[in-house]
């Protein structure tokens, strides 16, 4: 439940923030009335109260460079939940497509798979995620605004974590191509692409949320800290 409440709050309560708090004095010469729908926004800078206490304004203060830090932190929540979903949805893209293709061909299409697999679990996630953001972040921001970076390194860690569900789904699907029910498909004119696509994936919906809700238990793919500190 207090999960739910942030996830909840920090969605709704921007737009009546931005409508909450007192008119400041600020600006460059600190003479410029600025209202709340200005200063609570969680890019907007006052340089005349760089590291200011908790206030009418302020209610957790302000970071060193005079942002808005509750604005901030709501921000990078909302930020940290439309990653992880974006890197979900990778994750169930590829991991159920190769994972469904190697169980279900069997022979040198499940071995051509298997190996690709385990060098993706050989790689190194952590190092491609840095060197994808190092080389190709700043190309991203200018493409995309702020949140470039973290659609770059969303991409990377989708890219990476994928072969955990493909093993998942690729023992399922041994399973279940054995069904019975399998076998009157097939023997009732069924296409491999048929099979596939109306009696494996839909069968595959149970291993494929308890694998997601698995990985949103176990953590946050991009910590909210992460999101906020690169907005």
């Amino acid at each position: 439940m207090i999960v739910l409440f942030i996830v909840v709050f920090s969605y709704v309560f921007p737009y009546f923030y931005l409508h909450i708090g007192p008119i400041i004095q600020g600006g460059l010469s600190g003479a410029t009335p600025v209202g709340p729908e200005i200063y609570h926004q969680y890019t907007h800078q006052e340089l005349l109260l760089l590291d200011s206490p908790p206030s009418a304004a302020y209610p957790l203060g302000s970071d060193l460079i005079g942002r808005d830090i509750l604005a901030r932190m709501m921000a990078g929540v909302n930020i940290s939940i439309q990653i992880a979903l974006f890197v979900e949805v990778l994750d169930i893209l590829l991991g159920v497509t190769i994972g469904a293709l190697a169980g279900f061909f069997g022979g040198w299409v499940d071995t051509g798979l298997a190996r690709f697999t385990d060098i993706m679990f050989a790689f190194p996630g952590l190092l491609l995620v840095i060197m994808a953001a190092a080389t190709l972040g700043p190309t991203a921001t200018k493409q995309f605004g702020l949140i470039g970076r973290l659609l770059v390194v969303a991409l990377m860690i989708g890219i990476t974590i994928w072969p955990v569900m493909a093993r998942f789904v690729r023992g399922q699907t041994l399973q279940i191509k054995e069904q019975q029910y399998m076998e009157a498909a097939r023997t009732v004119g069924g296409t491999n692409r048929q099979l596939i696509l109306r009696h494996i994936v839909p069968n595959l919906f149970s291993i494929v949320i308890a694998r997601t809700g698995f990985q949103w238990i176990a953590g946050p793919t991009v910590p909210i800290e992460y999101a906020t500190l690169s907005l």
